[in-house]
């Protein structure tokens, strides 16, 4: 975490970025096991940055002080550049090839992720870009109005 309290991996424009400013979003809710999981983004939708985050809780809306726990891990290397002991377990990401679940050769800016279980078998869902495309302009993002799928 940083010294403002949220966790580096999510700043919403990059690493160094000096504001702090996160977003949370698409805070998509299924029930698993008897516990609920939300698949949520965080990052800039049309930015490298743009990942697919896993938190839990004991029910659907928490009690009055609590929240749904987001699935974390130590990061002892610093890879976030955060110096802080733990950083997001993402789902998804394509900002780091040296942070697990990195999927940038197969998608870039994986976020506002869906499950679905048919005949036991869990199915996820996701938006993302073609990693053959390359972000454009000045600020390096993603032509996010034009639609690209992938082979299966």
């Amino acid at each position: 975490m940083t010294a403002g309290g949220g966790l580096a991996s999510e700043n919403y424009f990059n690493l160094r970025q000096k504001d702090g400013f996160r977003l949370v979003e698409v805070g998509n809710i299924i029930k698993v096991d008897g516990k609920y999981l939300m698949l949520y983004s965080v990052g800039s939708y049309k930015s490298h940055v743009y990942k697919t985050g896993v938190a839990w809780s004991d029910s659907f809306l928490p009690p009055h002080g609590a929240t749904y726990r987001k699935v974390t891990m130590p990061d002892p290397k610093d890879v976030w550049g955060s110096k802080s002991a733990q950083e997001g377990d993402y789902l998804l990401q394509s900002q780091l090839p040296n942070w697990p679940n990195c999927a940038g050769d197969t998608v870039r800016a994986p976020g506002v992720g869906s499950l679905v279980e048919r005949d036991r078998n869990w199915c996820l869902f996701f938006a993302g870009y073609d990693p053959k495309e390359k972000p454009f302009g000045p600020n390096h993002t993603f032509n996010a109005s034009r639609t690209t799928s992938l082979p299966a």
